[in-house]
């Protein structure tokens, strides 16, 4: 078994283990490569399923709606960027979506995957070279149809609001005022599409911020509580420990 390496290199960040997680359904501004090397993964994008398997690929756009679930046993390289770091490919990266975003049969790529993983332990300069040549090889291989962040279906609408107001003592109710929804439907993106309940999906989030900021800042815990929108410690202390296995204290001991 190999051991677990993470690297963030300027805007690119690189995960290359066989401890693969499980992601929910989540967003963001950067694209997402998975390259799997062994075992399966089941993804989702934007609604679009597929099981990938070695020498296969999933690509997410920016604000694609994408998730993650571990098949079996997996040895996976993940490869996140910002947008802005490939100036010759960032018109079609920032305003288009794959029609299909996944690749098959992509053993040529795999050397291109190992060596990024190879020389962000070493060269930022070589390491933003091999991304480019990346993007370029996989936008030869999939067909690209306009993106429109205005046009975004129903679920996108509420996962950027959550993204901007989950700090913030929100509900479903005020989702679906915000939105121009029944609550009802607002419930079932959560628990149909998303797969979680909206009151999970939140604490989710309010957890990911605390984890970022016990680990990256000297911030007081109870500082982290009250800005990650939590109210009580012994709440906050009750979902941080069923989402990590430690209490807050724990782990913000234990990142050094």
């Amino acid at each position: 078994m190999k051991s677990t390496f993470e690297k963030s290199v300027g805007d690119i960040k690189i995960h290359n283990s066989d401890n693969f997680k499980n992601y929910p359904p989540m967003f963001h501004k950067n694209v997402e490569l998975l390259y799997v090397t062994k075992g399966s993964v089941d993804v989702c994008i934007d609604g679009k399923m597929k099981t990938l398997y070695p020498n296969e690929i999933s690509v997410a756009f920016p604000y694609s709606v994408h998730s993650t679930k571990k098949s079996t046993d997996v040895d996976s390289i993940l490869v996140m960027f910002s947008p802005d770091i490939t100036s010759a490919f960032h018109y079609e990266l920032a305003n288009f979506k794959p029609e299909i975003p996944y690749i098959s049969s992509a053993e040529s790529l795999r050397p291109l995957f190992e060596n990024i993983v190879t020389y962000a332990k070493t060269d930022e300069r070589l390491t933003t070279c091999y991304l480019n040549v990346i993007i370029g090889e996989i936008l030869q291989r999939i067909n690209l149809v306009k993106s429109s962040h205005v046009d975004m279906n129903f679920a996108q609408q509420v996962l950027v609001y959550c993204a901007d107001h989950y700090k913030e003592d929100i509900n479903i109710k005020a989702v679906a005022t915000a939105l121009f929804l029944s609550e009802s439907y607002v419930s079932k993106i959560f628990s149909q599409k998303l797969g979680y309940s909206f009151r999970d999906y939140i604490n989710m989030m309010r957890i990911a911020e605390a984890k970022r900021l016990l680990k990256h800042s000297d911030t007081k815990i109870t500082d982290v509580m009250y800005e990650c929108g939590f109210k009580n410690q012994s709440s906050f202390n009750r979902i941080f420990f069923a989402e990590t296995g430690m209490t807050p204290r724990e782990y913000k001991e234990k990142k050094t």
